[in-house]
């Protein structure tokens, strides 16, 4: 026997077994009169053919499904009886494709194969209990077969529901929209993302931007965003969301909607084909937030954590790339260490004056001098070259707010204002010295 998943199978052919103990001239006699087989499926099939009036309006191919069907499972009933080796997935698959077929023709197509499968099971139970009675069978013998019969009957129209509920699912659109979701957050093929987008009336946006929040708990059954703009994915622990980059508040909002705990992460926009990665980033980020390795916030945007999300992604190669484009910070103590990181990371974002920097540390000018002066002799190779600059702003950006924390420093790095006030004290000492330049 092959697939059994449903371990009917097992069950029919442990009876069948019991039968055939108190019985043991049923396999042979099965034998004999499977000579008589194809006369038994024409008239089983021309009792269905006749009982169901639509069936006997239609041509000629729907009289060959239901002898094929038909013929499928005397067949394998028989088998079933010598105890012989059946192979009962090639025939439930054949009522599957029933169900799945009936079901493009709307409720009325289920409804006729059970009426079918009605006269099936009268025309069946009729034709074995004329057959038991010619072999002299006893009442007994009958009825356990008679249970067998009806068993497997119920197993075979089983199988046409499981066709029929497998074909609708494919055409409902909520589960249309759930599979473009995975899809897109597995990374599968573009062509199988476009085909499944076109079932889905979702048009594949060129950019798209992904948000991620954690569950209150796990498995927490929740509906679907109502939003259509929103893809939404539920897993047992979080949920993830995509929608066109332009439209990234809608999911926002959709998330913030559902039973989530902590922050909800937003990534940047990204080609479609590209969001799985942004569903990582976006998984990261809340878990670099709960770790306190990036500024807590009600929204995370991962553009402003681009640094800390690449560096923190391999914590030991990260480790070795902070020692060694950190050397001259790494000899310094945690507090110490800190403040110089912070100094050098706001001065490389903004190459503001030392009093706008101090105004935002609030620390004396002569500070962010003395800490500037110290910085540029350290670090002078990597301050010459754009591409060593560019590398040292990167890893300043993912490990100065943890040395802060750990420093128990208050960080200045996610004040909203900070540009705007490094900004606003450059132009105050411009007009103190324009001020002062006019005076002389």
């Amino acid at each position: 026997m092959t697939n059994d998943p449903s371990g009917f199978y097992d069950h029919a052919m442990d009876a069948l077994d019991r039968v055939r103990e108190h019985y043991p001239q049923l396999p042979d006699q099965m034998r004999t009169i499977r000579s008589s087989v194809p006369a038994l499926v024409s008239r089983i099939s021309a009792q269905i053919l006749d009982g169901v009036g639509t069936y006997a309006a239609t041509g000629e191919r729907r009289r060959e499904v239901v002898e094929t069907a038909v013929l499928e499972g005397v067949g394998l009933f028989v088998d079933l009886l010598e105890g012989l080796p059946v192979a009962c997935d090639r025939v439930d698959e054949v009522f599957r494709r029933m169900g799945g077929s009936a079901e493009s023709r709307g409720p009325a197509g289920i409804d006729l194969i059970r009426a079918a499968s009605q006269v099936a099971t009268t025309s069946a139970w009729h034709e074995l209990r004329q057959a038991a009675d010619e072999l002299g069978l006893p009442p007994e013998a009958i009825g356990s077969l008679g249970d067998v019969l009806f068993a497997f009957l119920q197993h075979l129209v089983d199988q046409v529901d499981v066709g029929f509920n497998a074909s609708r699912n494919t055409r409902d659109p909520e589960v249309i929209r759930r599979r473009l979701a995975e899809a897109v957050l597995r990374g599968a093929p573009a062509d199988d993302v476009r085909a499944i987008a076109v079932a889905a009336a979702w048009p594949l946006p060129a950019k798209c931007v992904v948000v991620s929040a954690d569950l209150v708990r796990p498995r927490l059954p929740i509906a679907p965003a109502d939003d259509r703009r929103v893809l939404c994915r539920v897993t047992e622990r979080y949920v993830s969301m995509i929608v066109d980059a332009s439209q990234s508040e809608a999911a926002v909002e959709a998330l913030g909607a559902l039973p989530i705990t902590g922050p909800i992460a937003m990534s940047w926009p990204v080609p479609t084909d590209e969001a799985h990665h942004a569903a990582r980033w976006t998984r990261r980020a809340i878990r670099l937030s709960r770790q306190g390795l990036i500024a807590s916030a009600e929204v995370i945007d991962c553009a402003n954590y681009r640094s800390a999300l690449w560096l923190h992604a391999d914590p030991a190669l990260g480790r070795g790339i902070c020692d060694e484009v950190l050397a001259p910070l790494m000899r310094e103590k945690p507090y110490v260490r800190a403040g110089l990181a912070e100094t050098l990371l706001l001065w490389l974002r903004s190459r503001a004056s030392a009093p706008a920097l101090a105004n935002v540390l609030k620390v004396h000018d002569q500070t962010v001098r003395r800490r500037m002066r110290r910085l540029k002799v350290d670090f002078a190779s990597a301050l010459a070259d754009p591409d060593q600059r560019m590398t040292l702003l990167m890893v300043l950006e993912a490990v100065t707010p943890v040395w802060l924390t750990e420093a128990g420093r208050a960080s200045h790095l996610g004040h909203p204002q900070v540009a705007d006030a490094l900004a606003a004290a450059d132009a105050d000492a411009d007009a103190l010295y324009s001020s002062a330049h006019e005076r002389v």
